[in-house]
C-alpha cells in the first residue's frame, strides 16, 4: 500500500514536470508593429509619443523622427493606441497583426487638443476586417504568403532621383505595409487580390497615393513612387 502511494506521488510529480515543460516550450510567436506619428497640421514628426497595445501592457515611445517599433505583439486583431502631450489620442482597433518580414505598418496623424472640447480628447478608427488577412492566415504558412499576393516597388526623390530609405508604404484600408530599405525598395506580402490604393509618406516629402492598383496572383505587382520634397532649396 505504501509502495502504491509512493508510485502515485512520483507519477504526479512527473506529470507536473511534463506539463510545465510543455508550457515553457510552446512560446507564443508575436509580430512586429512599426510606424510613424505625425502632427496632422504641420506634418512634423512627434517625438516621445506613446504607442501601446490595449490589454497586453506593451508600449514604446517614438524617436526623434517620430518612428516607433513594437516587437512580440501577439498575433490576431489588436487595438493600437497613440497619444502625445497637447494632442488628441488616436485609437485604431481591428489591426491585423501577423508574422511578416519588416513588420506591420501602423501610422498615426494626431490632431491638436482643444481644451474647450474635452469630449474630443480621443479619436477612434475601426478598421474593416473584411479587407485584412482573415484569422486562419495570421501565421505564415509553408508557402510563404498564405495564398495572397506580393507588391514590390521603389521610392525615389523626384528631383534628384535618389532612392529614399525609411519611407512608409501602406495598402489603404488594411494594416499591410512596409518600409523602404537603403535602396528605396519595398516588399509587401499578404495583399489580397483586387483593386487597392497604395500610399507612401516620408519625412520631408509630400504624401503620394496610387489609386486603382490591380493586384493579382501569378503576375508582377510593382508600383513605383517619385516623392516631391516639401521644401525645395533653390
Amino acid at each position: 500500500m505504501q509502495e502504491m502511494s509512493e508510485m502515485s506521488r512520483k507519477l504526479t510529480t512527473l506529470l507536473s514536470i511534463t506539463v510545465v515543460s510543455i508550457s515553457v516550450g510552446v512560446a507564443a510567436e508575436g509580430g512586429t508593429v512599426i510606424g510613424w506619428v505625425f502632427d496632422r497640421t504641420s506634418r512634423n514628426p512627434i517625438v516621445n509619443a506613446t504607442i501601446s497595445v490595449d490589454s497586453f501592457g506593451l508600449r514604446t515611445a517614438t524617436d526623434s523622427q517620430g518612428f516607433y517599433s513594437l516587437i512580440q505583439v501577439p498575433t490576431g486583431y489588436r487595438t493600437i493606441r497613440a497619444s502625445a502631450a497637447g494632442h488628441v489620442s488616436f485609437v485604431k482597433s481591428g489591426v491585423a497583426v501577423i508574422v511578416i518580414d519588416g513588420g506591420i505598418v501602423v501610422g498615426f496623424n494626431l490632431g491638436i487638443y482643444d481644451e474647450s472640447r474635452p469630449q474630443d480628447s480621443v479619436e477612434y478608427d475601426t478598421l474593416k476586417r473584411e479587407v485584412a488577412p482573415p484569422p486562419e492566415t495570421l501565421q505564415r504558412d509553408s508557402s510563404g504568403n498564405g495564398g495572397f499576393c506580393t507588391v514590390t516597388g521603389e521610392v525615389l526623390d523626384s528631383t534628384s532621383w535618389q532612392p529614399l530609405g525609411g519611407a512608409s508604404v501602406e495598402v489603404e484600408g488594411t494594416e499591410l505595409g512596409a518600409v523602404t530599405d537603403d535602396y528605396g525598395e519595398y516588399h509587401i506580402d499578404h495583399v489580397p487580390s483586387g483593386s487597392w490604393t497604395l500610399s507612401v509618406c516620408a519625412v520631408g516629402y509630400r504624401t503620394k497615393s496610387a489609386q486603382g492598383v490591380r493586384v493579382a496572383r501569378n503576375q508582377k505587382n510593382s508600383v513605383n513612387f517619385r516623392l516631391v520634397p516639401t521644401k525645395i532649396i533653390k
